[in-house]
């Protein structure tokens, strides 16, 4: 009920802007479609659930050694899952799975530290970040490692940005998102994949004027 008295505000208090409330709404649902549409025909995400949750253990047990996906997130979310099965057996499958891909990160990137590579560092410390194997303190120290290398190369590009950006949210470091925003506007770097992340941002901090300003940068870009 909470939840629905907030919509109806929201709603309210943006009578005379409902153009962008709108906007913002479908841009919101057409991204959960995406998320959904691909996630179920590329991942086969509700099959992978399915054997989790009713397949025998020698059925786990295969679609674990077997599971191969490009998206890394979600591979360790499954093996994660898995890791609550009752099957020892289907356990200790996901873990060896869980401890393989760790291991590849870590031998990467020493491999990336000895030629210091900072481009190539750079890309593996973010994805060893956003891969969902990390939690708590670790995340933090590898996050911090991501931010000191990029900042370290000469010149930054688009991507490592945005990147930054993601870093910086999932951080809850909100000072550093909101400078870098402030950046894109200033240099006029809204494409709309960063416009995207912008409106999706200042959403779910449920900051509706800085959404009055996300439509007249679109506007003036």
């Amino acid at each position: 009920m909470a939840l629905i008295n907030n919509f109806l505000f929201f709603r309210d208090y943006f009578k005379s802007d409902i153009e962008i409330s709108e906007d913002l709404e479908k841009y919101i649902l057409n991204e959960e479609k995406e998320i959904i549409v691909n996630s179920s025909i590329d991942l086969n995400l509700i099959g992978a659930y399915d054997i989790l949750a009713v397949g025998t253990p020698l059925e786990k047990k295969n679609f674990l050694i077997g599971f191969e996906t490009q998206n890394l997130k979600f591979k360790v979310d499954v093996l994660k899952k898995a890791l609550w099965d009752q099957d020892i057996e289907v356990i200790h499958y996901a873990a060896t799975e869980i401890n393989k891909i760790d291991e590849n990160f870590q031998k990467i990137i020493k491999e990336k530290e000895r030629l210091k590579d900072l481009d190539e560092l750079s890309k593996i410390y973010y994805d060893y970040c956003t891969s969902g194997l990390l939690l708590g303190e670790v995340l933090e120290f590898y996050q911090k490692k991501y931010i000191y290398t990029v900042k370290s190369k000469e010149n930054l590009e688009i991507i490592d940005k945005f990147n930054l950006l993601n870093i910086y949210k999932d951080m809850k470091d909100y000072k550093e998102c909101n400078k870098l925003i402030q950046e894109f506007i200033e240099e006029k770097d809204l494409d709309e994949k960063i416009t995207k992340f912008i409106e999706k941002y200042y959403y779910d901090l449920n900051d509706y004027e800085m959404l009055k300003e996300v439509k007249k940068w679109q506007k003036s870009v």
